[in-house]
This record gives structure tokens, sequence and C-alpha cells, in this order.
């Protein structure tokens, strides 16, 4: 019988029924989580943030450990904008980091870690194409915005030459009555985020 690949194997676990609960062992995710091509790295995002198989991960990680895999993960798939059948485009991984914020946000984690998210956006957006700016207002920082207080968090970046456009273009979809189900509370933790205060 041929040996699964790293794939299948992230898979599998994916699929298994919930009523199936084997552990996956901690060092096995850590080594799914060094992996370099795109599909592997795509399932094992959704390992980490299904909250079935995270569970199962033993011991638990780390949430740091969590953490950092997961700000690398966005900004692998911002900057790349892969399109796979595991991987996430540019958009779904914004759409997933402004719920991920949002979710941290309610929780009342550390404040470092939202701004860690907030340096690497300013990152990007400072560095990226004309194009590649304005999908980063469009698909996370309008989503932000809709929460006024988290809005309150960028409101540094209104004196920055570099980051003033950004900002004033995503306030405009706050003042235009712009919503979306992004920013909504959500009862249950969606993933595993950062150490509380």
């Amino acid at each position: 019988m041929p040996r699964k690949t790293m794939l299948e194997t992230i898979v599998g676990e994916l699929m298994r029924p919930p009523k199936e609960t084997p552990p996956i062992k901690a060092a096995t995710v850590r080594r799914w989580m060094r992996a370099t091509d795109s599909e592997v790295r795509g399932a094992t995002y959704h390992l980490l943030t299904e909250d079935d198989c995270f569970r199962r991960i033993t011991p638990p990680l780390d949430p740091d450990e969590v953490f950092d895999w997961l700000l690398k993960y966005y900004e692998w798939c911002l900057r790349t904008n892969r399109r796979g059948e595991w991987a996430d485009s540019r958009f779904t991984a914004a759409s997933d980091m402004v719920m991920w914020f949002v979710d941290m946000w309610d929780e009342g984690v550390d404040r470092s870690y939202l701004e860690r998210i907030k340096d690497l956006i300013a990152g990007l957006y400072v560095t990226g194409s004309s194009d590649f700016k304005r999908g980063l207002v469009d698909s996370f920082l309008e989503h932000l915005f809709e929460r006024k207080r988290i809005m309150k968090l960028f409101e540094s970046w209104k004196d920055d030459p570099q980051l003033a456009e950004a900002y004033e273009e995503a306030a405009l979809w706050v003042r235009g009555g712009g919503r979306s189900p992004l920013t909504r509370r959500r009862r249950q933790k969606r993933e595993p985020a950062a150490k509380k205060k």
C-alpha cells in the first residue's frame, strides 16, 4: 500500500467524523507547520482553525506559537494570492484575518498581538502596488473599521503620510453605511488566537 503524502494525512484528519477523536501529536503538527508546499500550508491552516481538530492536538500547542504561524500564513497568502484547493487567496485570507482580529479583540487578548497585525498590514500597504493597496483596504481595513473602537486603534495612521490614504478610504466605507457579517460578535472562539491580558 503506498504511503500517504503529508497533504493526504492532514486532509484525512480534517475529514474525520466528529465522533472519531484520536489525538494528533503536536510534534506531527509542528512538522506540517514547517512545510513550504502551498496546499499543505492551506490544509494545516484549516486544521489549526477547526475547533474539533485543534482540540485533538496533544499536548496542546502554545498560543504564541499558533499566533506566529497564523500571522506568517496570512502574510504569505496576502503576498502570493494563491488559489488552491486548500491554500487561501488574498481575499479569503483577508476576510479570515478580519474575523481573527475581531475575535481576539472580543476575547480581550493582550493588545500587543493586535499591534503586530496592524504593523504587518501597515508594512504590506506601504510596500504594495496600487492594486494591492486597494485590495487591502477593500477586503481588510474597511471591515475592521466597522467597529468604531477598532477604528480608533488605527487613528495614528491619519497623520502618517504613507498610511493616511488607507485610513481615509477605509473610513469612507463606514461613513457610507458599509456593513458586513465579518465583524459580528461570535459566541464561540473561532480559533486559538493569543494570550489574554
